[in-house]
């Protein structure tokens, strides 16, 4: 799972370094080992990294952490929180804040999270990163 996500963050590093975002990586040393379909989890990384991203726009920060016991994921940005009108349609098929989308990649994460009876939530926090966490258990 870290080396995944390792690579996601590689995947998107020159969008990233054009925008002026920071990716802040704090994965456990040891291995965060998960039974589940790599190509189906590695597609839903990616769309939410990607909305990480888009959410930001240009100079921000993405933080993305993992925890062993809970198996935890969390990715986190720095840009415009979730309204609560917003948060409650995110996961709606064709539903989509950009201008230009289509409204299919959140569905696609939720189809494959819940696929795989993980538990999982996205909000802004007090802090005022907007987080996407996942709870592998």
């Amino acid at each position: 799972m870290c080396a995944l996500l390792r690579a996601t963050a590689r995947l998107l590093q020159p969008q990233s370094a054009e925008r002026r975002i920071r990716w802040h990586l704090n994965l456990p040393a040891e291995p965060l080992i998960i039974s589940l379909d790599a190509q189906q989890l590695e597609q839903a990384l990616l769309n939410v990294a990607k909305n990480a991203l888009e959410a930001i726009g240009q100079d921000g920060n993405i933080w993305v952490s993992a925890t062993l016991s809970p198996p935890t994921l969390t990715i986190e940005n720095d840009g415009p929180a979730l309204t609560p009108e917003v948060r409650q349609r995110l996961f709606t098929p064709f539903f989509s804040t950009k201008r230009d989308g289509q409204g299919i990649g959140l569905t696609l994460v939720r189809d494959v999270l819940l696929a795989h009876g993980f538990r999982f939530r996205l909000d802004t926090n007090a802090a005022g990163r907007t987080g996407f966490n996942i709870n592998f258990k």
